[in-house]
């Protein structure tokens, strides 16, 4: 994904811009998260399905914090931060 948005960023800072290629830059960057996002569901599912059921609800409680923890990330930051006030 790095290599995908260095490769946007050098499209966008060319000159003359080639708003197409920007675009289907973009549109590739996008297929490629929406793979990765239903692999890892799939593979969350897959966990969920194999505990045992007294682990699941430990499991699901894991799920729902973590998810709550990153309400407000700010996207692309490596650590998941929050987003920093005034930035």
């Amino acid at each position: 994904m790095g290599a995908k948005r260095a490769e946007m960023i050098s499209l966008i800072c060319s000159a003359p811009i080639n708003k197409d290629a920007v675009e289907a830059k973009m549109q590739e960057i996008n297929r490629v998260q929406a793979k990765i996002r239903a692999a890892a569901i799939k593979t969350v599912i897959t966990i969920l399905e194999s505990l045992p059921p007294e682990s699941r609800d430990k499991f699901r409680a894991y799920l729902q914090a973590r998810g709550r923890a990153c309400d407000g990330c700010v996207p692309m930051n490596p650590r998941g931060g929050k987003a920093i006030p005034g930035r």
